[in-house]
């Protein structure tokens, strides 16, 4: 799951939602021209002008057709809408998961890396205390540069705690 998905599943679902617009819009047009021709066709069945019936009758067969194609259209895009939408909702459900847990484990690994610098800042002090008492801190000995190091090191415990 990403966002990426969860942004392509969003926009073809606003993409259905205007076919659906579209399909209504040429839907109602169609319904409207239904009874003219309907009414034209009477005309002229009853003027006994069967050539025209028939014309304006197929007509009507293609509105009509074109109607329940809409209809059809319309039905089939509501449904993809209605799945895209709750696919959206459960995708970001599931990533907002996933970044609270994630989110949890770097807590707990940084936690875990504070206790870790904690340890080796008690450590370092610890040795530092056995190396003075060893004697051998004078300026310039080995003793000396332990005693640096130990104290570089905790500086950096500080720092990165």
């Amino acid at each position: 799951v990403t966002t990426r998905s969860i942004n392509i599943a969003a926009q073809e679902a606003e993409d259905a939602k205007k076919r659906i617009v579209e399909n209504t819009d040429k839907l109602i047009e169609i319904r409207a021209n239904i009874p003219t021709l309907t009414d034209q066709k009477k005309y002229a069945v009853s003027s006994r002008n069967f050539k025209e019936a028939g014309r304006v009758s197929s007509q009507l067969k293609t509105l009509q057709s074109e109607q329940a194609e809409k209809e059809e259209a319309i039905a089939s895009d509501k449904e993809t809408v209605k799945a895209l939408e709750k696919e959206v909702v459960k995708s970001r459900e599931t990533l907002i998961s996933y970044i609270e847990e994630r989110n949890s484990l770097e807590k707990k690994n940084q936690l875990r890396q504070i206790t870790l610098l904690r340890t080796k800042k008690l450590m370092l002090v610890d040795d530092v205390e056995k190396t003075k008492q060893l004697g051998t801190v004078e300026e310039g000995t080995f003793g000396d540069v332990v005693m640096k190091l130990c104290l570089f090191e905790i500086n950096m415990c500080d720092t990165e705690a």
